[in-house]
């Protein structure tokens, strides 16, 4: 049976009193809806000063998000039962079994295999004793779940809301953890992919927006990059590439993500490829669009400070790197007929250590180019960018 809301299509925001809050001041509320979708900034277990609750407590403090996530959706008209996608970052050294995170985040949302996961391990997050940072993706429409019979875990393969396909992060099957080849494990995604796409009625070549997690370096980013382009025959989606200091499965090199366009969609024939000159490029060439706009929603790839030429703007410095991006965006969002305005998500990776500075001093950079209340915001640490000067990747979602 479907999970239908019905929000406006003006622009609803919502930061109940006594929510919790950042250690500075910033224009971000904690929900956004629009359009039929909403998104949440990324959730933590802070206090309304930024204190961290439970500190080094991962399944507590996963409950608290849980916990205050039903008393955010309430301001805006959206329930859990319009979840379509939980994308979970959090602090694994290796100790943390990723499968029974991911079992006890299910229990305590109680979705019982409805929705998508993306669990994303981090080496560090900014406050000390933080364990966990939560994004939640709305939609209305929501269809039955897709799920493989011969999985057990807790979440959907697939879920189909509105004009979109939700799918959950794909990892190589059959790893042999003494160590597998990167391209069969790159081949074994593309042939996951194939398959839970066709269940849903669509292929690679649907693919709008795709997110790859890998834990090598530069030169094996490289390679799946260049590799993953023969994915796709007619339409390339924008990319988004983290590096990651591990995945939750051994011997996983590499894992994905994606979100499809349905074929019955009206705008399914009418992607447009937005791109803009000066930066927004790759370390090496690669076709794939900074941003695509479909209808009234425009997606962007996560946008680096890397210029057409290959080179790295101002290497290794954040504080320079972040407002070249930000302007950038400014660019690409205009030339898809947006603006900062319009953009109801963010998501921010940048490379950075285990402090607050870090964090806060390219918050403060990114936060000037929004009027509160701004955009769902969500920014975490990572390993690696696939530009080893790169520090900085943005990626955003706009709705007009």
């Amino acid at each position: 049976m479907a999970r239908t809301f019905r929000p406006a299509k003006a622009r609803v925001h919502a930061h109940p009193e006594g929510s919790w809050g950042m250690a500075i001041d910033v224009p971000y509320p904690q929900v956004v809806t629009q359009n039929g979708l909403a998104f949440t900034r990324g959730q933590c277990a802070l206090d309304e000063a930024g204190r961290v609750l439970r500190p080094h407590d991962l399944l507590g403090q996963t409950e608290i998000i849980v916990h205050n996530l039903r008393e955010m959706l309430e301001p805006v008209g959206v329930s859990q039962r319009h979840l379509v996608r939980v994308t979970a970052f959090y602090l694994n050294n290796g100790s943390i079994d990723e499968a029974e995170f991911c079992e006890h985040l299910a229990d305590a949302l109680g979705t019982a295999g409805t929705v998508t996961i993306v669990p994303v391990p981090l080496q560090h997050f900014y406050y000390d004793g933080m364990m966990v940072e939560i994004d939640f993706s709305f939609a209305e429409d929501v269809g039955d779940p897709l799920k493989s019979e011969r999985r057990s875990r807790p979440f959907a393969d697939a879920v189909m809301a509105d004009d979109l396909i939700y799918v959950s992060q794909v990892i190589a099957e059959d790893i042999d953890p003494r160590g597998d080849d990167l391209m069969q494990q790159v081949a074994s995604i593309r042939d996951r992919l194939h398959v839970l796409l066709a269940d849903a009625g669509a292929g690679l070549d649907d693919i709008v927006k795709l997110t790859t997690y890998y834990t090598g370096n530069s030169f094996d980013w490289a390679r799946i990059a260049e590799a993953r382009m023969q994915w796709f025959d007619r339409f390339l989606p924008v990319i988004t590439d983290v590096g990651l200091p591990r995945l939750g499965v051994d011997g996983a090199k590499l894992a994905v993500d994606a979100i499809a366009l349905r074929q019955a969609s009206p705008n399914h024939w009418r992607r447009e490829a937005v791109e803009v000159f000066g930066f927004g490029h790759w370390p090496i060439e690669l076709p794939h669009p900074q941003a695509l706009r479909m209808g009234d929603l425009l997606v962007t790839g996560g946008q680096l400070a890397v210029s057409r030429a290959h080179e790295v703007h101002s290497p290794y410095a954040l504080d320079l790197q972040t407002p070249v991006v930000m302007d950038h965006l400014g660019h690409l969002l205009e030339a898809g007929g947006m603006a900062f305005s319009d953009v109801i998500k963010a998501t921010t990776y940048y490379r950075g250590g285990a402090n607050a500075e870090d964090l806060h001093e390219n918050m403060v950079i990114r936060s000037r180019y929004y009027a509160a209340p701004g955009p769902a915001s969500t920014g975490v640490p990572v390993a690696a960018l696939p530009a080893a000067a790169a520090m900085i990747s943005i990626e955003l979602t706009a709705i007009r």
